[in-house]
């Protein structure tokens, strides 16, 4: 993960004054409620690959006969007025880590025709929309930070952060039961233990506290220790998370550096650095009490990492313009674009978690800087899935590649002007179009 200077840490609070006056979120984990859509075709060409120096090469767009992403059998398009909605803000979409539902927020019209942003929840088995939290009119600062699921998923932790208010309301929803709760406290970065009986989250204050689902109740676990993004260990006792050293090299109001820390919430006495300070560490298990997923929010960018907590190494992913890393039944794996054949044709090489290659996927014979590539997701047989922007006419190629056969086959045309958003395992595939009026969903298990 980047190491951060104090001149980028400046940097980054400056910016995020700048942008709360601007009408965004309002703490470090929010993601900005205003949308600076780019295009695929556009973000793609600028793309931190390495350009084809080769000459260029005859280009191979798909097939007349390639069916539209409308007449595609694995793909299913939602047309939001259809289901009340007028859009959808792209910031503030998440998928469930087993890919079954979608948390967002979309945007409606009352009958004055003013905006209302609500929060939604889409089960992706039938389509079905179910709408959460009431927004208020004009929220357009209101987020929610990334939820946290139980490991059956059938718990879902939301927190909604009314700016417009000064709330920062924490849900609970039962998708078995399709309920929602209200959980009685005001807080930041709540998550759900494994065994569902209660929850770790950060008061307003920042101090670390505890909910018991059972009881009912919260208490402190301690006023001094405050932090973000907690995570549970299997145990149901520990927790990882970013914690506020408390050293601020500037002096200046919220540049704190973070480190990252394993405490057991009966002991907080007992809290331990496992170093690696910096900015604020987003964490998110890979795989339970083995790997956390980190992205840092840096001036110039996000950085992703995996941390090995056995061996307390910070595997460096670097800015993720790529589909770069991926989970499949367990096992992490790299996805690597390169040129892999000679005279600039590209492909991607797959690597398996100790970085060895393991094989390649070839994706055609264009130059890079007319036709980009980019990574969607590695299905559970191994092939590549994955989009060939065409820059000049606005339009993309959804494909799929066999692992080592030099063998890639057109599947689909969509818009070039979607915007894609996958789930860290891949097993989430959804497009939004640049006005936020449509959403695609994709069935990996049709592709």
């Amino acid at each position: 993960m980047k190491k951060s200077s104090a001149a980028s840490i400046l940097h980054f609070i400056i910016s995020l004054l700048m942008i709360s006056i601007i009408i965004v979120s309002a703490v470090s984990c929010s993601p900005a409620t205003t949308d600076p859509i780019n295009t695929i075709s556009s973000s793609l060409s600028q793309s931190s690959v390495k350009a084809n120096s080769s000459p260029a090469m005859s280009e191979t767009p798909a097939p007349a006969n390639t069916p539209s992403i409308e007449q595609w059998n694995a793909a299913t398009t939602i047309v939001l007025k259809d289901a009340g909605l007028e859009s959808i803000n792209m910031d503030n979409f998440y998928w469930s880590p087993d890919a079954k539902f979608i948390i967002f927020m979309g945007y409606i019209k009352n009958k004055d025709n003013k905006f209302i942003m609500n929060v939604y929840l889409l089960r992706v088995s039938d389509k079905k929309l179910i709408k959460l939290i009431d927004g208020t009119i004009d929220n357009m600062t209101d987020y929610i930070v990334k939820p946290q699921w139980s490991g059956d998923g059938s718990l879902a932790v939301i927190n909604f952060c009314s700016i417009t208010r000064k709330k920062y309301f924490i849900y609970l929803y039962n998708t078995k039961q399709e309920t929602l709760e209200l959980i009685p406290v005001n807080g930041f970065f709540p998550s759900i233990s494994p065994d569902k009986s209660k929850m770790v989250y950060f008061d307003k204050n920042y101090g670390l506290s505890l909910f018991e689902f059972s009881n009912r109740t919260g208490t402190v676990i301690s006023g001094k220790i405050k932090g973000v993004y907690p995570i549970w260990f299997s145990d149901n006792k520990r927790i990882l998370f970013s914690r506020k050293t408390g050293k601020n090299p500037l002096g200046l109001e919220e540049t704190e550096i973070y480190d990252i820390c394993i405490m057991d919430t009966r002991k907080p006495e007992g809290i331990r650095s496992l170093g690696f300070e910096g900015l604020p560490c987003e964490l998110a298990w890979m795989v339970r009490n083995e790997l956390a997923w980190t992205k840092t929010r840096h001036e110039d960018g996000d950085y992703f990492g995996v941390f090995d907590i056995a061996s307390l190494k910070m595997i460096d992913l670097g800015k993720k313009n790529e589909k770069t890393y991926q989970m499949l039944k367990g096992e992490l794996y790299y996805i690597q674009l390169d040129e892999i054949v000679s005279g600039g044709q590209y492909g991607y090489q797959l690597l398996d978690h100790n970085r060895k290659v393991i094989g390649a996927f070839a994706v055609g014979e264009n130059n890079y800087n007319v036709r980009p590539f980019y990574a969607l997701s590695l299905l559970p047989d191994k092939r590549l899935f994955y989009l060939q922007a065409d820059t000049g006419n606005n339009k993309a190629s959804l494909a799929v590649s066999y692992l080592n056969e030099n063998r890639f086959v057109p599947l689909s045309v969509i818009d070039g002007s979607y915007i894609p958003i996958i789930s860290e395992d891949g097993a989430g595939i959804a497009f939004i179009s640049k006005e936020g009026d449509r959403l695609i969903l994709i069935d990996p298990s049709k592709i």
